[in-house]
């Protein structure tokens, strides 16, 4: 999480102390360590798919200022990687693939995907195609000129608040 530095009043601010706090629980808690004068920390630690409560305050040599306002965060990772994606039909104007969302959210609802394909050939570099409107959409259609008989490879990516899931196989 970051923040940003409040009027100092003429002196310089020297420390932020974090504070935090399961939404569920009443009180908050110091996080341990201070982070000296960086406007950044990062929570380690923190419990997947949990929301959290975080407020912050400046210290300087006259005191300590009031707290920032809260901060609601979900602890999330990025997702899990889908499975291989299948082919539902295929001709030489149109490729349909449809896949299954991952296991694993990361703690925080999908978005939505990334198709990349390799377009064929020996080519081993894959490139994006499309990015669903949202997670609900678990199909694409590659249209266009394709040639007969010629292997095409196609893998997932899944996209939450916080990262990209790995390629799918």
């Amino acid at each position: 999480m970051s923040w940003t530095a409040p009027f100092n009043g003429g002196t310089p601010i020297d420390d932020y102390e974090v504070y935090w706090k399961k939404t569920t629980d009443s009180a908050y808690v110091l996080f341990a360590g201070s982070t000296g004068n960086l406007l950044e920390y990062e929570a380690l630690n923190l419990v997947t798919g949990l929301l959290y409560n975080f407020k912050v305050r400046a210290k300087n040599d006259v005191g300590l200022s009031p707290f920032s306002g809260e901060a609601v965060i979900m602890a999330a990772i990025k997702p899990g990687t889908p499975l291989v994606p299948t082919k539902t039909s295929a001709n030489t104007s149109q490729i349909v693939i449809g896949w299954v969302a991952p296991a694993d959210n990361g703690g925080t609802p999908l978005l939505k995907y990334a198709v990349e394909w390799n377009g064929g050939g020996s080519s081993t570099t894959f490139s994006e195609l499309f990015k669903t409107a949202d997670a609900s959409v678990l199909t694409y259609t590659k249209s266009g000129s394709l040639t007969s008989g010629e292997t095409y490879k196609f893998r997932i990516i899944a996209i939450n608040a916080v990262a990209n899931s790995d390629p799918s196989p």
